[in-house]
């Protein structure tokens, strides 16, 4: 988490970009895959502080731990709705 907020404090314009911090950090940050979202998407719905929700696709990976979040395009502002054991997806 160390690394990954100092990845999102160097966020200062432009949309999050995923591939830009895999890019530059020792992060493994990925969506999840469309057939996973169709069938299991509500599983990475989570509430965000302002009282909606939003569905938190992108997710670090570190062993079996999954780390899910949701990137605020407007405020730069990263929000960590999951942090636990693997979601369900297709292939498990």
């Amino acid at each position: 988490l160390k690394i990954f907020n100092k990845a999102v404090d160097n966020w200062k314009e432009g949309s999050f970009s995923y591939n830009d911090i895999n890019a530059n950090y020792a992060l493994r940050i990925s969506p999840e895959s469309a057939i996973t979202m169709n069938r299991y998407g509500n599983e990475r719905r989570f509430s965000l502080p302002n009282g909606g929700t939003e569905i938190f696709e992108l997710h670090i990976k570190t062993g079996d731990l999954r780390f899910h979040f949701f990137p605020d395009n407007i405020t730069k502002k990263v929000y960590v709705g999951y942090i636990g054991v693997h979601l369900s997806t297709v292939t498990n």
